[in-house]
């Protein structure tokens, strides 16, 4: 989605829902008279501020399910209920969804004359944000993550599109939100402090004044993240 204005930057906007959360309903076209849909209120702040926003379905998401409901379990081979059966050999969904990440943030710094890029992983995405978020660097100047309080180690099946070999090993989801130092992080659902292990690694990188703990309420979130992503300090 492009501003009517010359883009000042580039906001990717990851959901659990995919690209069809970027629109205050998934209804399509036809179905409101060929109108197209209205946008999510969020989405239309960063529209009109000057931002391009790049919604994505990663995998297993959206248009990739035939019958458009989310995944609730991933394939196991011959149904082992041995991890290493099937994820010794294939790579877990959670790693294929991150690794799309990845691929969009190559996509948007490809673009002509990228102004900054920033991540948001909002709605159930924000697990997947961290680990993509980790690997990038400064490719990222700044993140709105919103964790849910997600951890791999409260996963109760093998089978769970969200499980990941060793995700709990390192210090879990706070490990990987604690990679992303010293880049500037929007972070809600850790605490007033930002998660403790997260907020040492910030300050460890002299940098504190770059993580931001988001202490609203659930149903204020994505417009605090949208209107933090657009700030220019």
């Amino acid at each position: 989605l492009k501003p009517k204005t010359v883009a000042s930057r580039t906001v990717l906007w990851l959901d659990a829902r995919g690209k069809s959360a970027l629109f205050a309903s998934a209804a399509s076209g036809a179905a409101t008279g060929g109108a197209a849909p209205q946008l999510a209120p969020e989405i239309a702040t960063l529209l009109a501020s000057g931002a391009t926003v790049i919604g994505v379905d990663l995998f297993q998401q959206g248009e990739f399910r035939v019958d458009g409901k989310p995944l609730e379990k991933t394939a196991l081979k011959n149904n082992s209920p041995i991890a290493g059966y099937t994820f010794g050999y294939n790579r877990a969904l959670f790693a294929q969804r991150v690794h799309d990440i990845l691929t969009a943030v190559k996509f948007a710094r490809a673009a002509p004359d990228p102004k900054s890029l920033a991540l948001a992983g909002l709605g159930g995405a924000g697990p997947w944000a961290a680990a993509a978020r980790a690997q990038c660097g400064a490719a990222i100047e700044r993140a709105a993550i919103a964790t849910d309080g997600f951890r791999f180690g409260h996963l109760l099946a093998i089978d769970d599109p969200d499980f990941l070999p060793g995700g709990a090993k390192y210090d879990d989801l706070p490990g990987m939100l604690a990679l992303g130092a010293p880049q500037k992080l929007w972070l809600a659902d850790e605490g007033r402090d930002g998660g403790h292990l997260v907020r040492s690694a910030y300050d460890l990188a002299k940098a504190p004044a770059r993580l931001t703990p988001f202490a609203g309420r659930a149903e204020e979130a994505r417009t605090a993240a949208a209107k933090w992503l657009l700030a220019d300090d």
